[in-house]
């Protein structure tokens, strides 16, 4: 099956109907499995220099069910010294702990990692100050 989606491919220069876990990078034109694809992935976002979760971002979170596991990670935008921005993105993955762990998922890390993967230009850096959540198979 793997071979005709990419003769399809190829000869339309377009993907094809995703696949559960086969992803195409059109940079290297080549497929590759994703093992992660079968996991949710959810990014909230946060207002500046806050923790606070907004109502639109917790109805991103409710994709995760009791029983669920995952981890969360916390992130900062670098306007405010380092060690600020470290607590600031592990106040935000506790806060969606917080609120997941009342849906009943189970939280098994929580990490902060302030700025340190902050990549985006200033005009972007909104993009930097949210928290990711991760399922894992347990």
């Amino acid at each position: 099956m793997l071979e005709f989606l990419i003769g399809v491919s190829v000869l339309l220069n377009t993907p094809p109907k995703e696949v559960e876990g086969i992803v195409y990078d059109w940079g290297r034109k080549r497929y590759y499995w994703n093992a992660a694809a079968k996991f949710k992935k959810v990014s909230v976002y946060f207002d500046f220099d806050s923790a606070k979760l907004k109502e639109g971002e917790k109805e991103k979170l409710k994709v995760f069910k009791e029983g669920d596991f995952v981890i969360v990670k916390g992130f900062a935008s670098p306007e405010a010294p380092q060690n600020y921005n470290f607590k600031l993105s592990l106040r935000r993955a506790n806060a969606v702990k917080n609120f997941l762990e009342k849906l009943g998922v189970k939280v098994l890390k929580v990490k902060g990692f302030g700025e340190s993967q902050c990549y985006e230009k200033k005009e972007n850096w909104w993009k930097c100050r949210r928290a990711d959540v991760v399922e894992v198979d347990k």
